[in-house]
Order: C-alpha cells, then structure tokens, then sequence
C-alpha cells in the first residue's frame, strides 16, 4: 500500500498526465494540439475500418441467409401447394377435398422440416441460440465459429417448418461468429477488440433483419444485459457498421426499406395516450410473466418425458419432431399463429389481408379460404395461441428468433383490447388509432421478454410508419421494464463485468487469487456444446487470442487498461490493485471452481429467483426521483414557457399591432411603417438585450450548456444561485430574437432544481444527486423537444464526446421524460409530434443510406469552419476589451453590441432571427409567414413577406444564421443552439436540393426535400454537440418522417467521425470513473491544491463534492458546508486525501498500477 500510494502521490505532484498503456508505453498527453482526437482511442482509426468491413460482410451473408430461407419458404408453402392445387382441378371435387384435408399437408411438412432440424443438431453439432450469444459475448468475447453451420441449417429448417421463430436470432449468431473469427484470426486482436468486433457484428445482422439501423443496432447492444445498453463504447461503430450492412443487404436485394405495416395514422400524441401507453406496457409485462411461467412449465413437461433440455437433449430428432406435430396442430387450429409472423403483422394492420405464408389458409375449419378472425374474442385467442406456439417452438430445440413472434402477440391483445373496450379506453381516441394500442402492447411483451426498452419502440414506431406513437410505446416499454424487473427469461444477460467499479450494477463475484504468471495460462476452450463460464475475458485490455492448435484463448500480455500482471484479491480498496474480470478455471457445463462468495450468492438466487436482477439497492429510489423530477420539471417547463410565449407575444405581437392600427389611420403611413419598421426591429432588440446583459451584471453569472456540462462532470449537480440570472437573461435573450432557443435555459434550470432537491431534501450522496441531476435535464429536454427518446438521449449524449456513458440513469432519465412530456404537454393543453410540415418522403435504399453519409461529412466540414468563425468573433471580442462572454465586466455593453449585431443580420435577412424551431417550417413549406419577426421583410420589404425561395438565397440564409449564433453566444446572450443549428442546416439543405438537382438524382432527391434537409441538420448539429443518436430521431420526430431515420442517422456518423478531432462544448469528456475500461479519454492531471482550494472549483460554487462515482457518497452538511463521507458500497478511495477530486484519484490509481505492473 505505502509504495502504491507513495506512485500514486508522485505522479500527482509531478503533474504528469498519465495516459492508458499503449503498446508498452506511456504517452505524453501535452505532445498532442488542440485539435487531437478527443476521445482518444488508439483504436478508433481501426474500428471506422472494422465498421465498414464487417458491415459489407455481414450485409452480404444477411443476403445469401435471407436467399436461402426465402427459397425454402417458396418450395415448401408455395410451389407445392401450387402443384397440389393444379392436380385437384383436374379431379372431380378435387379443390372441395383438398379444403378438407389439406391442413394434414401442413402438419406433414412441419413434422418432416421439424425433423430435419433435429437431424441438423444430432450430426452438426449444437447451434446456439439468442441466450448462448448473450452468454459468450459476456464470458467469451465471441461466439464459436463450429456453431455457424448448425445454426444456418437448424434456423432454415426451423423457420420453413413454421415455427414461431424467425431468422433475426441466427443472423445474429452467424454475423456475431463471422464477425469474432476474423477480428481473431486475421487481425489478431486483443480479446478487448475481439469482443467489440462481436458486437458490431451483431449489430449488423439485426440492423439488416429489421430494416431499422438504429433500432437493430440498439436491440444487439441492450439485450445483453438487463437494464439499458452498457458497451457504450463500442456503440457508435455499432450503430455505423448497421447502416453499412443495411445499404449492402438492401443493395444486393434491390429492395427499399422503411414502413412495412399499413396502420391508419395515429394522430398526434397527448398527455393522454402517454398514461396510456405506460397503463398498457404495464398489463404486457404482466403477460410477460406469466408467458415466462408457463414457458417453464412446458420445459418441465419436456423433462417428464424423458427428452431433457432443449440444449442439451440427447434426442434432438424426437424433440423436434414432437416440436413440428404440436406447432403445426396449433397452426391448423389457428393459422396466424405459425411462422415468425414478421408480415403476418400486416394482416392486424389490414384486417382482412390474406396471411402471407401458410397453406392452406383457413386451416382445419377454413380451408383453403381465408381464416377470419377480424373480431375481439379472435385476436386475443390468436395472442394467447401465439405465445403458445412460441414456447412450444422454443422447448422443443428449434432454432430462430422470438423477437417478431412476441411482436405480432402483442399486436394481437392490442388489437383484442381495442375491439372488446372500444367504449371504455375513450372511443374517440383509440379507434381512430389501432397502431397506438397494437404497438404499445407490442413494445411492452417483448422489452418483459427481452429487456430491450429503447430499441423496441423505435423498431415497432419505424416498421409502422407511426412515429406520433413513439413516445406512448416507450412509455410503455419502460412500465413493461419495471414491472418485471424481478423478472428474467434471458439467463446470460448480466452487467458489464468490467464496469463493477462504479456501483449500483450487479454484484459479480470476485475470483480467487491468481499469480502473475497465470495470465499466459490458456482460460477459455471453443467447444461446440453450449459453453460454460469457461473463461471470462477480462474486457480492461488484456490482450486474449485464440490458439489456432489448440482453439483456447492465451493471454498474451497486457495492453491498455489490462491487469493480467496483478494479482487478484476478493476485496478491492486502495491496497489492492484493481480486478481482472471472474477468471474461472477447469470449466464444466456452466463453469468451473467457484468463491465461497460465489457459491452462495447461487444458493440466495435460488432461493430467491424474483429477486431484481439489476441489483441497484437504489432501484426503487430512482424509480421514485424519475416521476417526482418527471412532474416538477414539467411543471416548470410550463411557467417558463408561458412566460417566454407572453415576451413574444408583447415585443413582437402586440407593440407591432398597435403601431399598424396607429399607421393605417395617417396618409401612406402604412407605407412608411414599411419602410422604416426595420428601426423597430433593431431598437428592441438592442433594449432587450441590454436587459439581458443588465440581469448578469445585477442578478450574477447565468450558466449556459457548456457549464451545465462541466458541472455534472466536476461537481454532480448545477448550482442554484445560476436559476434566477439564467431565467431572466435566457427570456430576454430570446425576446431579442437572437439566435438561441430554450432548450439550453431549460436544461440548467431543470438540473439545477433537480440536484437542489436531491442534495438537501433527500439528502442523496453525490453519486445519487449526480444521477438526479441528469434525470432533471432530461426531462427538461424531452419536453422542449416534445419528443421523449430523442430529448433524453440529447441530454444523455451531450454530456460526453462520443456517445452515451451516464448508462446506469438512462432508463430513468428517459423515463422522466416521459413523464415530464405528459404533465407539460398536458398543462398546455396541445398536442405534440410533427410540427414541419415536409412532404412525405418515400421508402429508403441504399442510394439515400450512401447519400446521406455523402450530406452528413459535408455537414461536417461546415461545422469545423463554423468553429473558426466562432472563434475569430471570440478574438475580436476580446481585442473589443470586453472580455470573453463568460466572465466580462462589461455585460451590458458586450450584449447591447449583441444586440446590435443581431438585429443588423436580422433586418437584412429576416430568416436569421430568433432559434428557428419554428422558422424550419417555411423550410418545409416555402411560401409560409415567418412566425415571429416583425416586419417580415426586413429592409428590403418592409411589411411583405420576405422572398428566399430560391438556392442562392437559402444557402445565404444558412450562411447567415450561422453567423447570427456566432454573435449571439459571443455577445453573452443566454440560451441553446440545437434549433438554431437544424435551421441553418435545414436551409444548406434546401440550397444543395435547389441548386444541384441535376446533379443529385433529380428524380429521388427532388421528390424528398426532407431527405437533404434532415440529413444536413442532423450532421451540422452532430459537429457541434456531439450527439449523433439524440440528432436524427429529433428531427424524424419532428419533420414526421420515419423512412429518413437511417440516412439522417448515417449523416450524424459521418459528421461524427469527421469532426472527430474537433470539440465546440469543452466540457465535454469522458465519464471519469469508466476512464478503466481502456480506449477512453485519457484526461490530464491537474497540479495538486490545497484542501481550502476545493470551494473555489467551479463557477464560485462551495464544492458539496466531487463523488468518486463508486458508492463512496459524500454530501453536504447544510449548516456548516462540510463534506461528510457516507457509507455506500466497498469504498475504493476513501483514503485518498480529500483535496483531489475523482479525476485525480483515478488517475493516481492508474499511475500507481502501472508503475506496480
């Protein structure tokens, strides 16, 4: 301890920046310029090249899989039929006895494909399913390729026989092993890598199987474990490499991909259907449980019989063939209950459209006709035969996916539900929306089954064409989520074994002790029966690969991050060196050897199998801060915007009025009031923001969104002296019309409550107030944007420079959103969903998927040039002698030249003033009144609306607005650029469609506006703030366009990766106390300070703490503003003096390991 420590001070006082371990060096982080790479990943380079390597491979065996199973599909239930249906024309009564007896062809071919799938098991080997990958990706870091050709074979024949399972399970199993055998074998990468290669090629294959890139990706990464996605890391490459296999896989089909299901439009969302999405998420998790109940009781039948696991079954033809038979007599019994009903979800959306694969189609009561079942009592008879089927299908050891199948049960009781209480759920609402109840059942069974919370709603809300039933269908994913928390049907799915450190995740065992020289020692064996624990990669760096000989995995020696060196301890405090992953050894059919401590934490689960399976020990806690921050916040959206709505409606409204009806009473006064109204415009908005810039000067620093951000990383909460200052500055900065919406003000002041409340009437330790805090600007973004998904990830997202890492909040964060939509929305009294009116925007393919990439990095060489704009204005400012904007003396007069500047831009192109949120929908319908400025013509047409319909004038206006935002921030003006940015990206756009539509395919791009606008918005927002998830589902909210998601979505990666090297937000960084895990920001050391110097940290603010993030709670005595230390789970650090914050700590930590190594 005293040589660790003794390291651990040494690097501290020297000041050294200490960087992960790269290739046997430590670098020096001062070598790097501004403009290095921000998250600085050794890797990054490589994985943008694994992204687009194992997307086209993947996209290409999703090609030849679908190929096949298509073929199959077409032999057994259309050319045959066909022929039998030939030969009973030609006979007497022949098609009358085929309708009678043509349901034993049905049951036939399912028992012979069943069979064969038994055969392929038997003399292949074992095939994997879902659960197995979950479970190797967690203890293996791939999946074994032996298993790639049983499960291809098995899937095929298991699909063609029409079990309720469909092809997404195996493609992600076959791109999970393609994808881990190269980066293995050909790349020979660490096992760290080799894992992440796993999961972009899982990613891949659903993306390509959905037809939704972010929700297939999204699905891969959060069904791995039990709450929310942890391998954030690897999310971005993820998410890229589904849309490189989405353009590929459709590519080579020449086939589009977008809406699937024809539901009637949903209208648009309120308050009410919000209650009732979650009301409905909640009965599908109930049916969750009990589907999970009865699913065990069919595997305990399956036992009684002699025949064992489906997994591991000694007689797999026998099972399987028992599996046809009673698959197929439910399927003639009740015919949409058979195959993985992907499309047989149409039918629900089209009542009366013909099952698309079954024969003959009305079964045993029907047959050949089409078998109705248009009515209450049906549709939740064909829900309850379908759940059915799937556990059948299951246990009797097919093999596929049950992510569809739960899909169509649930779209069936929503359907049952909304025909048996049509006169109960408010008639009005729900028969004028049936995608609404369908999709929210939907979306709750299947997150009760998978624990997919995000990815669920997005794939239902795309696939149906309805995204104004996103945010009910969300909500109810996540009262599905809560109410079987203690529910588990995937066993494998487990926390992130590396990401033990920072608390409230799942406990894991602790390994016994091993030397240094074990880590060469070969720890995990390829074996093609369902494999145990029989290794756990450590996933912090240590470099793991496959013996070609032998087919185990060796260390080889450590790499950044990795602790093979060290010896391991069952405890972890500051005298031990920090833990590998569970190393088991000597495995067996679920492990090996285990602790004491491991051991009995079996027996307790056992015992106790409802336990919570995430084992937060604040789970209810935050369930709790989620709906009381949810209201509070909503609430406080509402007073805030009433008011900014009444500063509007006086400066821009009212006055203007008033001077008209004066001007109309005096000869040509109208005429001069067009000439000279610019004068207007220009005193009030000089008058305003000399207000603004009186109310920091009297009222004291306001805060905006880059100190929001750097507060939650350095102190876990926003101080509440900010609230008052950034209120009044923020609504006469608006008012001014600057270039600033507000969502920023919002943001602060949804925070800065939440952490106030958290800290001193909960009193909360500093890792709770920190999640509060983030739970608070969540919900304060969601409602603004007045989508839930999109406003919440923003919040989530902006916070670091390269995804998503505040994981362990985000399902509360989002949650919160919800509720605070509903009270905000419902407080108002409106609707919310679309609000830019574009033209529809036709189905996606490759050619829009490749465009948008194309739209997205130049979007990203206009962000990079926008931030030198930025800070040249910056200079000359301060060359001005005002000082930056942040910390001038001269508020008033910084903000009246603001002002100034501003309102100059603004009369000369009105388009330029104000945040633009609803300024898009000229964009969008060109032609349309600008909604705030007055007059509309500025200038040169004074009381005529303003003419900028034409490519030359929109690249003009974007060019403006730009330098409009520039003036404004810099000018100490308060308030947020999001809006901002999608207008002046909305309009570059515009400029691109008008001026090059000979160039661009005019017949595509011309008859989708939306595409080249979305996309340009998304990436010239990503080049900024960093968010490219939150970004385009914003935007497909808002403009209503859900086939764009994909191309946006690339835009925003390709803005992302070229703007890679440049940061607009400085705050933004990685969350320090995952900084262990390897490829993460490595953060400088600061010099070391005195304890005294603590309340000097931040912006004036007593420092209540700087939380270690790992249980260790600290928090603030009111009276007398000390820091108390709590306890909480195993404290790493507590004996870390108290003057260096988290980040020095883990630092030294590090630098101590490192040295020790």
């Amino acid at each position: 301890m005293t040589e660790e420590v003794s390291a651990a001070e040494s690097a501290l006082q020297r000041g050294v920046s200490v960087k992960p371990e790269v290739s046997g060096q430590l670098k020096d982080s001062t070598n790097g310029t501004e403009d290095s790479a921000i998250t600085a990943s050794y890797r990054q380079g490589e994985l943008i090249f694994l992204m687009l390597l194992l997307g086209c491979l993947v996209g290409f065996i999703a090609f030849v899989y679908d190929g096949a199973m298509e073929l199959s599909l077409k032999i057994v239930w259309k050319v045959i039929p066909g022929y039998l249906e030939r030969i009973a024309e030609q006979a007497e009564d022949g098609l009358a006895m085929l309708s009678k007896w043509g349901f034993l062809y049905t049951i036939a071919a399912s028992i012979f494909l069943a069979t064969a799938a038994g055969a392929s098991i038997k003399f292949l080997g074992f095939p994997g399913d879902l659960p197995d990958v979950v479970h190797c990706v967690h203890e293996l870091g791939y999946v074994p390729m032996c298993q790639t050709l049983p499960m291809i074979c098995c899937s095929l024949f298991s699909i063609a026989a029409g079990g309720s399972l469909g092809p997404e399970a195996p493609l992600v199993a076959v791109s999970a092993s393609v994808s881990g055998y190269i980066s293995m074998h050909y790349f020979n990468h660490d096992m760290v890598m080799v894992r992440k290669c796993t999961i972009i090629g899982m990613s891949a294959g659903l993306s390509a199987f959905f037809g939704v890139q972010l929700g297939g990706a999204l699905f891969a990464l959060e069904v791995l474990h039990t709450m929310g996605m942890q391998f954030f890391d690897v999310a971005v490459y993820a998410i890229g490499s589904g849309g490189v296999c989405l353009a590929v896989y459709r590519g080579l089909q020449g086939d589009e991909f977008g809406v699937i299901w024809s539901f009637p439009d949903a209208p648009q969302s309120t308050a009410t259907e919000v209650i009732g999405g979650a009301i409905v998420g909640a009965i599908a998790g109930g049916v969750g449980i009990a589907f999970r109940s009865v699913f065990r009781k069919i595997g305990k039948g399956v036992s009684i019989l002699g025949l064992g696991h489906f997994e591991d079954t000694e007689s797999p033809i026998i099972l399987c063939a028992l599996g046809g038979l009673c698959v197929s007599v439910l399927g003639v019994l009740v015919p949409p209950s058979m195959f993985w009903a992907e499309f047989e979800i149409g039918s629900i959306a089209e009542p009366g459209k013909p099952l698309p694969h079954i024969w003959p189609q009305g079964g045993v009561f029907y047959g050949l006709e089409r078998y109705p079942w248009e009515s209450g009592a049906m549709y939740l008879l064909v829900g309850l035969i379908k759940l059915l089927a799937i556990a059948f299908t299951v246990q009797s050891g097919f093999r596929g996916g049950f992510i569809f199948p739960l899909f169509f049960a649930g779209a069936s009781f929503g359907r049952a539900l909304l025909s048996i209480t049509d006169d109960v759920l408010a008639p009005g609402l729900v028969a004028a929306s049936p995608a609404l109840l369908c999709m929210c059942f939907a979306a709750g069974l299947n997150v009760a089954v998978t624990r997919t919370p995000f990815a669920s709603p997005l794939i239902l809300a795309i696939l149906s064409g309805q995204p104004n039933v996103m945010a009910p269908a969300l909500c109810a994913a996540l009262a599905s989520l809560f109410v079987t928390r203690s529910s588990k049907f995937i066993g494998p799915q487990k926390d992130r074994a590396d990401l033990q450190f920072i608390g409230d995740l799942q406990p894991l065992e602790l390994p016994p002790p091993r030397s240094a020289s074990s880590a060469s020692q070969p720890f995990v064996r390829s074996v093609c029966k369902r494999p145990g624990v029989a290794s756990s990669a450590n996933g912090n760096g240590s470099t793991v690969r496959q013996d070609e000989e032998t087919g185990s995995l060796k260390g080889v020696g450590a790499s950044a991050g990795g602790y093979n060196a060290l010896s391991i301890q069952n405890t972890i405090s500051v005298e031990d060196p920090l833990p590998d992953d569970p190393v088991r050894s000597e495995g067996s059919m679920f492990g090996k050897k285990e602790t004491a401590m491991r051991e009995s934490q079996e027996e307790e689960e056992k015992e106790e199998e409802e336990e919570p399976i995430t084992a937060s020990y604040r789970q209810g806690e935050l369930i709790k801060m989620m709906i009381l921050f949810g209201f509070l916040v909503g609430l406080v959206a509402f007073l805030y915007d009433g008011a900014m709505e009444l500063s509007l409606k006086i400066v821009w409204k009212v006055i203007p009025g008033y001077l008209e009806r004066i001007a109309e009473q005096a000869e040509d006064g109208l005429a001069m009031l067009s000439k000279w109204g610019f004068l207007y415009t220009i005193a009030a908005s000089i008058f305003l923001a000399t207000a603004a810039g009186a109310s920091i000067k009297f009222l004291g620093f306001p805060g905006d969104l880059p100190d929001v951000v750097h507060c939650v990383h350095e102190l876990g909460y926003v101080p509440m002296r900010q609230t008052l200052p950034m209120i009044c500055c923020s609504l006469f900065s608006i008012a001014a019309g600057g270039s600033l919406g507000p969502e920023a003000p919002l943001v602060a002041v949804s925070a800065s409550v939440s952490g106030y409340i958290s800290m001193y009437y909960f009193r909360h330790d500093i890792v709770m107030v920190r999640k509060c805090t983030i739970i608070g600007m969540s919900a304060g973004l969601s409602a603004f944007f007045g989508v839930q998904l999109g406003g919440a990830l923003f919040a989530l997202e902006v916070l670091h420079t390269m995804g998503m890492q505040f994981f362990d909040v985000a399902v509360y964060a989002i949650g919160s959103g919800g509720v605070c939509l509903a009270v905000y929305r419902g407080l108002q009294g409106e609707e919310f969903g679309q609000i830019w009116p574009f033209p529809e925007s036709p189905l996606s393919s490759a050619t829009e998927v490749i465009l948008g990439a194309v739209v997205g990095a130049m979007a990203g060489g206009v962000g990079i040039a926008f931030r030198r704009v930025f800070r040249k204005i910056g200079e000359g400012v301060s060359i001005l002698g005002l000082g930056h904007f942040e910390d001038t003396k001269s508020p008033i007069i910084l903000c009246a030249l603001g002002g100034l500047c501003v309102s100059a831009l603004g009369v000369l192109v009105p388009p330029s003033m104000f945040w633009g949120e609803f300024e898009i929908a000229s964009i969008a319908e060109p032609g349309k009144d600008l909604p705030h400025i007055w007059p509309q013509g500025g200038v040169f047409y004074g009381l005529e609306r303003y003419q900028w319909e034409s490519g030359p004038m929109y690249l003009l206006v974007g060019l403006v607005k730009l330098l409009a935002i520039a003036c404004t921030v810099q000018s100490g003006f308060r308030g947020g650029f999001i809006f901002p940015l999608f207008f002046a990206g909305a309009s570059f756009g515009r400029a691109l469609l008008s001026i090059t539509d000979d160039v661009l395919a005019p017949g595509l791009v011309t008859a989708s506006p939306a595409l080249l606008c979305m996309c340009f918005a998304a990436g010239l927002n990503v080049a900024v703030t960093r968010t490219p998830f939150a970004s385009p589902l914003i935007l497909v909210a808002l403009s209503g366009q859900p086939n764009i998601l994909a191309p946006a979505l690339c835009a925003a990666l390709a803005s992302l990766f070229v703007t890679r090297s440049s940061k607009f937000i400085g705050p933004q960084r990685d969350r320090a106390d995952l900084q262990f895990i390897g490829d993460l920001q490595p953060l400088e050391l600061p010099p070391p300070r005195s304890a005294s110097s603590a309340s000097s940290v931040g912006f004036q603010e007593n420092l209540i703490s700087h939380g270690n993030g790992h249980g260790n709670g600290r928090r603030a005595d009111p009276e007398a503003g000390k820091l108390l230390t709590e306890s909480g789970p195993t404290s790493e650090y507590s004996a870390i003096p108290e003057r260096y914050t988290e980040q020095d700590v883990a630092r030294a930590i590090k630098a101590a390991l490192q040295t020790d190594a």
